[in-house]
């Protein structure tokens, strides 16, 4: 159980990753605040930094397509390079997943016993089932937006220290091991500069993001589990 599901979020980064720091690069591309090693910050992404104070012309742009960001960050810092943030990826995967499915579980059974769904759940299931469906399924998609609230906001630093780490440059392949970025130094750096709520930058749109998926993800899973029920022969 418990296990599987680590071990398939393990293997699912493998692919997730190196996609996910193609997409960063492409967004950030061509602002004047994109982080890479040789900064004071120590690394990072304009994605979840703040913009230059003053008025500034954007950069050109860097790379052409995801295929041309392929290219230029195998040729400059290997395959390596793709991989950019993966430990903070997997460490960010596994608590979110976790935290959301046990706030899921916490917020559906207040909800659920706040509206009496769960009277009689023994005796008369079936009944309650087909009874009360609009209602169970309103208590599964808010159950599903609560839990992406919570588990958004209390893991938004390691998503911002993981878009950062993903959109650094590394210095390249020839640069020395101890100047490339690491999760623990930009944390330490933006921290430094922006005070603990600079962990925080983000939240809202995060938060959006996790909410609406995190909600449609749940009522279509319940409601297959729900036909799946209906269509077992007696």
């Amino acid at each position: 159980g418990a296990a599987g599901g680590l071990c398939a979020s393990l293997a699912a980064q493998t692919v997730a990753v190196p996609v996910d720091v193609i997409s960063q690069r492409l967004m950030v591309q061509g602002q004047r605040g994109q982080y890479n090693s040789s900064s004071s910050s120590g690394g990072g992404g304009a994605a979840t930094t703040k913009a230059a104070a003053a008025p500034q012309a954007p950069a050109a742009q860097r790379y052409r397509g995801g295929l041309d960001a392929l290219r230029q960050i195998v040729a400059a810092q290997g395959v390596r390079g793709l991989y950019r943030g993966f430990g903070t990826s997997a460490a960010l995967v596994v608590p979110s997943s976790a935290i959301w499915w046990g706030s899921y579980g916490l917020y559906h059974r207040a909800l659920a016993s706040a509206l009496l769904l769960r009277e009689q759940q023994q005796q008369q299931q079936q009944q309650q089932r087909d009874h009360h469906g609009g209602a169970t399924a309103a208590v599964q998609a808010l159950a599903g937006l609560l839990a992406g609230v919570t588990s958004a906001t209390l893991t938004t630093p390691l998503d911002v220290v993981k878009t950062r780490l993903q959109v650094s440059d590394g210095g390249g392949a020839s640069a020395a091991a101890s100047s490339a970025p690491s999760a623990w130094r930009i944390a330490r750096e933006l921290v430094r500069e922006e005070g603990p709520l600079g962990l925080m930058r983000g939240v809202g749109p995060r938060v959006l993001n996790v909410s609406i998926w995190s909600t449609a993800m749940i009522t279509v899973y319940e409601f297959l589990k729900r036909i799946s029920v209906k269509q077992q022969p007696e």
